[in-house]
């Protein structure tokens, strides 16, 4: 069902790049920033394996369009956090405690949060303060079905570029 849901997110953003970025010939500025939130929003709301892409993109404006890479380099350090609730299940989970078991260390706070994990800063009993990084929830699953799928969908690319490649050959009388 998750794959469905991913191919919507792409067919949506090759859409919104032929809607708000236009024929080469009228491409504008506002119609750049206007894909670029699109992009970033799609990558954001998709998670995990698109935002480390989202992430490369972001380092790499000799790839693609050096403004769309800058718009994205927000991925680089503001994904948003996951529910605390979330964070302290899976920290009970690991640490074998029970839903209502008292965590041996108090959370101070978030840190920072990351494509695949947030981290927090933490009190021990012995008064020191340490950080732990916990992965969102689900995530491992998320990101193999993630890479699976966008191995498929190269695979289906590949064969339709070459197949297209072919047919404007032919076209152009080449072969």
């Amino acid at each position: 069902m998750r794959s469905l849901g991913v191919l919507a997110r792409l067919i949506y953003l090759g859409v919104s790049y032929v809607w708000d970025y236009g024929p080469l010939s009228k491409r504008d500025e506002s119609g750049m920033q206007r894909f670029a939130a699109r992009l970033r929003s799609a990558l954001l709301e998709l998670g995990g394996v698109y935002v480390k892409l989202g992430q490369l993109l972001a380092t790499r404006p000799d790839l693609i369009e050096p403004r769309i890479s800058k718009a994205l380099e927000v991925l680089l350090d503001k994904c948003p956090a996951e529910p605390l609730h979330y964070s302290t299940e899976t920290i009970r989970e690991e640490l074998g405690l029970t839903e209502d078991a008292e965590l041996p260390f108090v959370l101070l706070g978030e840190v920072a949060s990351a494509s695949f994990g947030c981290v927090y800063r933490v009190g021990l009993a012995s008064g020191q303060v340490a950080a732990i990084k916990v992965l969102r929830r689900g995530i491992e699953a998320q990101a193999k079905h993630d890479l699976k799928f966008l191995s498929r969908l190269a695979r289906v690319l590949d064969i339709l570029a070459v197949t297209h490649r072919y047919r404007i050959a032919d076209w152009l009388g080449r072969r």
